[in-house]
């Protein structure tokens, strides 16, 4: 992994440092850039999963096809209208789901296993202090989480999708004892940040032309269907096929 190789790589610097440049003017300047450039070559690994800096991940699709996936549900009332939409178009999607949503929701979580549409791992508490975890306690929450999704789901079909798609050793170490894909994106919407679908469809449109989609969305908002419709018209005018992310898995 890059997050190893970064390591081996500064401790190599640190050593011909002290071997060769110890009481030497600027000794200390140097150590003080090299830290501050490993912290940045870190903190850009945590923020980008593209760059698969601690753990291998599947960010990007094949061909001409659209992966839909969805983050943060299931939600009561607009994962349901999400799903006719996809039922009437035959499309299947990806939900990464949260395991504290599922309690009150078996029903929904058998509708969309039943209409398959592919069940991932988002952690089972979606923690604002997630990322700052010990590997133990985020291993605990996603095993947690996979219990739950295994009544539903058959245990071999996982994919898991780190909370808000930040990544760090820790979590990398418990996906990766839990035998999880790990699955990003190459296309969010930034569905988050506002509910102008027409903002939101002109922000998605100009990536979808380049392929290989594997779009972010998030089930628990009123904008999704309408900005999935626009996704999935635009794709069949375009003769482009939809899937699941276990056919990248595959």
């Amino acid at each position: 992994m890059k997050f190893k190789t970064l390591n081996s790589f500064a401790l190599l610097i640190i050593a011909i440092l002290f071997l060769f440049f110890w009481k030497q003017p600027g000794f200390y300047w140097s150590l003080f850039a090299l830290a501050i450039a490993y912290l940045s070559m870190l903190i850009f690994g945590v923020f980008n999963l593209s760059l698969k800096f601690f753990a291998p991940a599947i960010t990007s699709g094949h061909g001409d096809t659209i992966y839909l996936t969805y983050d943060d549900g299931p939600h009561a009332e607009f994962t349901p209208i999400l799903l006719d939409l996809l039922k009437s178009e035959d499309i299947r999607a990806s939900f990464f789901v949260v395991g504290k949503n599922i309690a009150d929701q078996h029903e929904l979580m058998r509708k969309m296993v039943d209409e398959n549409h592919y069940i991932g791992n988002h952690s089972y508490s979606h923690d604002r202090f997630f990322q700052l975890w010990r590997t133990e306690k985020v291993y605990e929450d996603l095993d947690k989480n996979r219990e739950l999704i295994s009544q539903f789901q058959h245990p071999s079909r996982r994919a898991f999708r780190p909370p808000i798609g930040i990544m760090n050793p820790n979590i990398a170490k418990a996906a990766l004892k839990l035998r999880y894909p790990i699955i990003g994106w190459n296309n969010r919407t930034f569905d988050t940040t506002t509910s102008d679908v027409n903002t939101l469809w002109k922000r998605t449109r100009s990536n979808l032309n380049k392929g290989r989609t594997l779009i972010l969305m998030h089930d628990n908002l009123p904008h999704s269907h309408e900005l999935t419709k626009r996704i999935i018209d635009w794709g069949k005018k375009k003769g482009m096929n939809f899937a699941t992310v276990e056919h990248l898995m595959n």
